[in-house]
């Protein structure tokens, strides 16, 4: 999946290759922003929750010495779902088509990272598009256009996969 190694590449021709420190401050951050955007989510069920829920996060012995010793895209990954996370509790609470759609690309690009999440995004949006339209018509439109949008986010990987191994290829083992 290209979203990491993009990442990598990006860090490593900011600092230079022999530079591993660069990549895992990086990670650092990723994790920081982890723990800011479970906070941020779960805030509006409760101040209370959402503090311990990010502090736990935060302090979690596992959490903190992989993200800063291990050049793996796990820390990407625990990102871009604390992130998609924090969108889809947005739309939940004001379905607004820029918020779908915002949802649909953070959703792409967690694809890209880890593509074996496709199946838990998609039914994320179903559930979503059920629990937040008052329409059953609404909520397939919105969902029609959600796919739509975060299919073409993930065409570019899927359509080089096809042509590389002449099969679609979702998944990397």
């Amino acid at each position: 999946p290209p979203l990491y190694p993009f990442l990598v590449v990006l860090v490593f021709s900011t600092f230079g290759t022999a530079h591993f420190l660069a990549l895992f401050i990086t990670h650092a951050i990723l994790s920081a922003l982890t723990c800011v955007f479970l906070y941020l989510s779960l805030v509006r069920v409760s101040h209370y929750t959402a503090g311990i829920a990010a502090g736990m996060v935060a302090a979690y012995p596992p959490f903190v010495y992989h993200s800063v010793t291990v050049p793996e895209s796990t820390t990407l990954v625990l990102f871009l779902i604390s992130v998609f996370f924090y969108v889809l509790v947005k739309v939940y609470a004001l379905p607004a088509p820029r918020r779908w759609i915002s949802a649909s690309v953070t959703g792409g690009l967690l694809a890209l990272t880890e593509p074996i999440t496709i199946p838990f995004i998609v039914l994320s949006f179903s559930y979503i598009a059920y629990l937040s339209q008052r329409s059953f018509k609404d909520g397939i439109l919105q969902l029609s256009v959600v796919l739509f949008v975060f299919a073409i986010t993930i065409a570019p990987w899927t359509v080089r996969n096809y042509l590389v191994f002449n099969e679609l290829v979702f998944f990397k083992s």
